[in-house]
């Protein structure tokens, strides 16, 4: 039941599936779904390093009590929350949901992955969804190298994450449930991990990459980030990345930085936001951004290639820039 997955990869033996397993191998059948000896169905207790399912079933951890599963799959509203000031350590990194109302967190605890390699959520489908309610973060030892959305479901963000590494939305929806969920500066760090708070490691490294195919959704809710990336093909013509936007009637802010390198976004800014753009460095767009509030241009060059406009904009305000 401890069997190794691919924590990147999905399997799904149909023709129009979004995934039903997260990868394993095997060297006589190569990339295949976990069998069903190969994981523990609704466990009552999560046993170390072992792959857990959840099938409309939940599981509650006792207060203080840290669980390190290898995998976690959530199915048709199941649930893992996470005993008081307890945290999960996901081996593999490796999370799938299937189906709405799955949610993983709690307990004032957080949720982690293995050191120096990303945490995947993967939701698969486009009406299942996952609701991630503990931060993202990090431990004395363990600090993973960013985290990942796939699958062409929805996840929600509702807890401030403290960990300063990339978010990679690949596909389907990134939302969040609250200001500036997807990267909170702490005030310290857990174990002694001094490297983590240090301002001039926070901001560059808190960065957003959007590729074609996913969507970054404030939901009415500010946020603040370091470099904005996207997918950027053919000198950066339209569709060579996501979409960063506002589905709320509640107006928000997307506040992005630059500060360490010039940062190329191919994607589109659009909807009910302001957008506020700070750093020495330059910034470009490549993309017809079509959001509504107004544009704030600080310090560096921003700079409009290809097909890129601000054409809606209410108001284009140029400040020592």
């Amino acid at each position: 039941r401890n069997k190794a997955v691919v924590s990147c990869g999905l399997v799904d033996t149909s023709a129009t599936g979004s995934g039903t397993s997260l990868a394993t191998f095997s060297a006589s059948t190569g990339l295949r779904a976990l069998a069903a000896s190969e994981y523990d169905l609704n466990p009552t207790t999560i046993a170390n390093n072992n792959n857990v399912y959840f099938n409309a079933a939940s599981f509650t951890g006792a207060a203080g009590a840290n669980v390190s599963p290898n995998s976690v799959t959530l199915q048709i509203t199941s649930s893992v929350t996470l005993g008081d000031r307890s945290i999960l350590n996901n081996q593999s990194g490796g999370f799938l949901a299937t189906g709405a109302g799955n949610v993983v967190g709690g307990g004032n605890g957080f949720i982690t992955g293995p050191n120096g390699s990303a945490i995947h959520f993967h939701v698969a489908g486009g009406t299942s969804g996952l609701t991630v309610s503990s931060p993202i973060g990090y431990t004395g030892s363990t600090i993973p190298a960013g985290w990942t959305k796939s699958g062409d479901g929805t996840l929600t963000v509702s807890a401030p994450t403290f960990l300063a590494r990339t978010v990679y939305v690949n596909y389907g929806t990134l939302q969040m449930a609250g200001p500036n969920r997807l990267f909170a500066a702490p005030m310290g760090a857990p174990g002694g991990n001094s490297a983590q708070i240090n301002w001039a490691n926070w901001m560059p490294n808190s960065s957003l990459s959007v590729a074609t195919g996913g969507t970054f959704d404030l939901a009415g809710n500010d946020q603040w980030i370091g470099p904005l990336f996207g997918t950027v093909t053919n000198g950066g013509q339209t569709g060579g990345g996501g979409i960063v936007t506002n589905s709320s009637a509640t107006a928000a802010t997307f506040r992005m930085m630059s500060p360490i390198n010039d940062t190329v976004f191919g994607g589109s800014v659009t909807g009910n936001l302001n957008l506020l753009r700070q750093g020495g460095w330059s910034y470009f767009f490549a993309a017809p951004n079509t959001f509504t509030g107004s544009a704030t241009v600080t310090g560096g060059a921003t700079r409009l290639i290809d097909q890129g406009t601000f054409q809606n904009a209410s108001s284009v305000n140029v400040l020592n820039s």
